[in-house]
């Protein structure tokens, strides 16, 4: 944990996950360039804020993830696979999703 002051002037104490959000998002991690630099900084970090860390990043995979699908579809990077899906289907080799409960 550190001390920090506020733009208000005031005093905040921050944890260390708020430390490492404010600097990425100000570029002080630039010191920090590689992976193996920035693994050995998380190594450090107490539990609960190894946890949070890693609530943001599988957020930050998720929208990432999501904005690369998009990126493709709206590219025609995944058409063929729509054409190959339909063609299977044509040819009788698709099942209804889900499958019927028998």
């Amino acid at each position: 944990m550190i001390i920090c002051r506020t733009p208000g002037g005031g005093i905040h104490i921050a944890n260390n996950l708020e430390i490492l959000e404010s600097s990425a998002k100000s570029g002080i991690l630039k010191g920090m360039s590689t992976v193996e630099q920035i693994e050995a900084a998380i190594q450090k970090l107490p539990r609960e804020d190894f946890f949070r860390l890693h609530e943001w990043i599988r957020d930050r995979f998720d929208d990432e993830w999501d904005k690369q699908i998009e990126e493709d579809a709206l590219s025609g990077r995944l058409d063929h696979l729509g054409r190959e899906a339909l063609a299977e289907h044509r040819a009788g080799k698709s099942m209804p999703f889900p499958p019927d409960e028998k």
